[in-house]
């Protein structure tokens, strides 16, 4: 689920447990931030700019883009295109997909490029490569979210985040 949709989910007492990205503050929801993550450039191996171990924004004005859909990640999105126009870069994008796997086929099939978090760059993908920013799009909040009034009433989701929180302090 996309963060807003487990943010209603969480509302609607679906879930007790949400992993959200870059929801910000909000009254009804506690949260405890798991990791931090940038933004990276996919590109197929093959491409000219993998040769480089970082990439500006200006280097991509010739190539097509291919974003995950806003409502897959709005904050993400709306970062990405507000750094384009602020490296007045208008972006040429090709398609918007719904997953990253469609986005990594995309990507290899040689029809354009994207822009991924870093935790994608751990798994290795055959052809694919993930390239750093030299122009920074901030980083990527994961967090740990739960129904605030919950917390109380719900003792499996209250001892899930403490041994979640736990765990991360020991790492």
């Amino acid at each position: 689920m996309s963060s807003d949709a487990q943010l209603q989910a969480l509302r609607d007492n679906q879930i007790d447990i949400g992993l959200i990205r870059d929801i910000g503050a909000l009254p009804d929801i506690h949260q405890h931030l798991l990791q931090r993550e940038a933004l990276m450039l996919v590109l197929p191996e093959s491409h000219p700019l993998a040769t480089k171990t970082s990439i500006a924004l200006e280097l991509l004005h010739a190539e097509w883009l291919i974003l995950l859909r806003r409502e897959v990640a709005p904050a993400s999105y709306d970062r990405i295109l507000a750094q384009c126009r602020q490296h007045t870069l208008k972006p040429r994008i090709l398609m918007e997909l719904a997953d990253s796997n469609a986005i990594f086929s995309t990507v290899l099939a040689g029809l354009g490029l994207s822009f991924l978090f870093s935790t994608f760059a751990e798994i290795q993908r055959p052809g694919i490569v993930f390239r750093a920013l030299e122009d920074t799009m901030g980083d990527s909040e994961v967090s740990i979210a739960w129904l605030a009034q919950n917390e109380e009433d719900n003792r499996i989701a209250s001892a899930f985040v403490e041994i979640a929180v736990s765990d991360i302090k020991s790492t």
